[in-house]
C-alpha cells in the first residue's frame, strides 16, 4: 500500500542511500565521489560485541544517482 501524503525533502538532507560490508564501504564511496556525488560512510554498533552496519550516506538531490551506481557495482551479486 503506497500513499503520497506531499512529502518532499530538503535537497540537503543527508539520507542513507544503502547498507554495504565494513570492508567494501571505501570502495563504494571512492566510486561514488568519482561520479560527483557526496558521500560518507557511517558505521554503528546495534551494541556491545554486534556487528557493525555500515551506511552509505549522501544527499537528497543525489540519491536517485547514487543509488543507481549501487546497483549497478552489485548487480551481478544478486543473481
Amino acid at each position: 500500500m503506497e500513499a503520497d501524503d506531499g512529502y518532499e525533502p530538503s535537497p540537503d538532507e543527508v539520507v542513507t542511500v544503502g547498507y554495504v560490508n565494513t570492508a567494501l564501504s571505501q570502495i563504494v564511496v571512492t566510486k561514488l565521489r568519482d561520479a560527483g556525488i557526496r558521500a560518507e560512510v557511517a558505521e554503528q554498533r546495534a551494541g556491545y560485541g554486534a556487528p557493525v552496519k555500515t551506511r552509505i550516506l549522501c544527499f537528497a538531490d543525489q540519491r536517485d544517482a547514487a543509488a543507481a551506481i549501487l546497483d549497478e557495482m552489485f548487480h551481478d551479486l544478486s543473481e
